[in-house]
């Protein structure tokens, strides 16, 4: 009411020649939402009132009109065009074509799963932020140091944000980094290892690696995980590839979750290796920042106790 009264304050009733009201999601059969009922039953009671027509709309074609008229080009209703619906539960291409005076909106790609509305607001849960937290993501986008970028994977018209959000909570719970590759590796791929990568393709995205089509069999290797960076990279890709395709872990994301951890420890510092006394401070200050820095990924020892009586029988000191 309060409202209302403000939008109608201003307003010469006799400038009023038509009133307009979402009355469903889409223009197709069977689309419906009751809370739609409302806004219909206050539209239909000022119509009656003002005896003035009543022209219903859905909420879709609302929106392709207001973009329109927002950006200066109605123009646009009378000329098919290819036009975004993003909100908070959709994320759909649309062709629109005029269709009288209103347009007729046709799905011809978008999300398989998840709308963009969707990844924005389960991203602010994660980080305990104000729902809907669209604006709040801005605010806390504009303040960071980094510039993560994430790679939607796109064939045709149809894509998934469900990896994304994959990404996300992989970042927020494990803070994986992944470090670029310049120039990327660029590997060919049998059938068999082709197959085997679009299958784990989330669960790599997920690990830190960057991994897309470059033509043909080959794939450019463009990130790995950040500990991965500088130990074989097209190797260890490769050798998690063969691991997977010999069907001993398919369908497990810690088969390649191990076998990175192993190809990480292959690669970490060994016996012999020297060490400055700053970059052995430093592998000792990371070590200890580790959920669990007792024991390598193959289940080894890295740190161990010792009494003041077992050092001094090391040493001979005792009996």
């Amino acid at each position: 009411p309060e409202l209302s009264g403000r939008l109608f304050s201003n307003v010469d009733v006799d400038e009023i020649t038509a009133v307009g009201v979402s009355t469903r999601p889409r223009a197709v059969d069977g689309s419906y939402m009751p809370c739609f009922m409302v806004g219909f039953s206050h539209a239909k009671l000022l119509a009656d009132f003002l005896r003035v027509p009543l022209i219903e709309c859905s909420h879709q074609q609302g929106h392709v009109a207001a973009s329109l008229w927002s950006a200066g080009h109605l123009e646009l209703m009378d000329q098919p065009h290819l036009a975004w619906h993003l909100s908070g539960g959709t994320t759909e291409l649309l062709l629109v074509e005029p269709e009288g005076k209103n347009v007729k909106c046709s799905r011809i790609g978008g999300t398989t799963d998840i709308s963009a509305g969707q990844l924005i607001d389960r991203t602010g849960q994660l980080l305990d932020l104000p729902f809907p937290s669209g604006k709040h993501l801005d605010a806390l986008s504009s303040q960071a140091q980094g510039r993560e970028v994430f790679r939607v994977k796109c064939p045709g018209t149809e894509f998934s944000l469900s990896g994304v959000q994959n990404k996300v909570q992989q970042f927020h719970e494990k803070n994986v980094v992944s470090q670029t590759l310049m120039p990327p590796i660029i590997v060919s791929l049998s059938g068999q290892e082709e197959s085997v990568l679009k299958e784990y393709e989330e669960t790599f995205q997920a690990l830190g690696f960057e991994i897309e089509a470059f033509g043909g069999s080959e794939y450019a290797l463009r990130s790995v995980p950040v500990d991965l960076y500088g130990c074989s990279e097209r190797e260890m890709f490769l050798e998690v590839l063969d691991e997977l395709a010999d069907g001993t872990g398919r369908g497990s994301f810690k088969v390649v979750e191990e076998k990175i951890a192993s190809m990480s420890c292959k690669a970490a510092v060994k016996g012999n290796n020297r060490l400055s006394l700053a970059e052995a401070e430093m592998l000792i200050d990371e070590l200890l920042t580790l959920e669990n820095p007792y024991n390598c990924p193959h289940g080894r020892p890295t740190i161990i106790s010792m009494t003041k009586q077992e050092m001094e029988k090391k040493f001979k000191r005792i009996v």
